[in-house]
């Protein structure tokens, strides 16, 4: 059965949050051809994120991932205590891995919550 509730696993000091998002199985086919398209028309997609915001897009499978984004931000913090109104922004980029390319282990250093 799929999740459709977070669910958590306490990995002290971190918190993981999974969560399968309801109608994915519907987005993610448009969402995957919508990247690739920006792809074909962005040479540097992948490596140039700072430049610009996925979530900036008024398409409506990426405007549906925005908000299943802002909700999963505010299931987490409810998981961690937090019961006051948070004022967050969010930022997405697409990263696509051709054969023979890889992502490097990183951290995100201007964030408080990271996910993928």
């Amino acid at each position: 059965m799929p999740i459709v509730q977070p669910t958590f696993d306490n990995l002290r000091p971190s918190q993981f949050m999974q969560i399968i998002l309801p109608g994915h199985d519907q987005a993610n086919p448009i969402l995957a051809n919508h990247i690739e398209k920006r792809d074909f028309q962005k040479a540097q997609m992948t490596t140039d994120y700072r430049s610009d915001n996925l979530f900036d897009e008024q398409h409506p499978v990426v405007q549906w991932l925005k908000q299943s984004v802002q909700r999963a931000v505010v299931d987490y913090a409810q998981h961690l205590g937090i019961d006051y109104s948070l004022d967050f922004t969010i930022q997405a980029w697409a990263n696509i891995n051709c054969t023979g390319n890889y992502h490097n282990l990183h951290n995100q250093p201007h964030a408080w919550l990271s996910g993928s």
